[in-house]
């Protein structure tokens, strides 16, 4: 392998680690596949659609990014935090049952709040 061809290779994809980093900072967690696409040929030069492919499944593997069909995951965190908001969302009855319980709790503390402050200590 040419060693011209392998700096370019390694400078190209350590180039996209910081485009990555950049966007994120930015607030950008992730982009449709094809503006990540334009992203790449534009600043890490690579024009190859195969390199492009190889080199996201690769970030990808490696869990930096989630490549999914259109979509790409600049953030990993992001998207797991986004997934436990959606697991964690209660049910129907659960949310009836707290409010229930917190409406008790409420009308309790109202009710024996003030009958037990005219037992306080002066």
């Amino acid at each position: 392998m040419n060693s011209l061809f392998v700096c370019r290779f390694l400078y190209s994809w350590l180039n996209f680690e910081k485009v990555v980093e950049v966007l994120v900072a930015e607030k950008t967690y992730y982009l449709q596949l094809e503006q990540l696409q334009t992203i790449i040929q534009k600043v890490c030069f690579i024009d190859n659609e195969n390199e492009i492919k190889t080199m996201l499944d690769f970030y990808h593997d490696r869990g930096k990014i989630v490549k999914h069909r259109s979509m790409v995951v600049l953030r990993t965190q992001w998207l797991i935090d986004l997934l436990r908001q959606l697991i964690s969302i209660p049910t129907f009855n659960t949310m009836v049952r707290n409010r229930a319980f917190n409406c008790m709790h409420h009308s309790e503390s109202v009710l024996f709040g003030s009958f037990w402050s005219k037992f306080e200590p002066v």
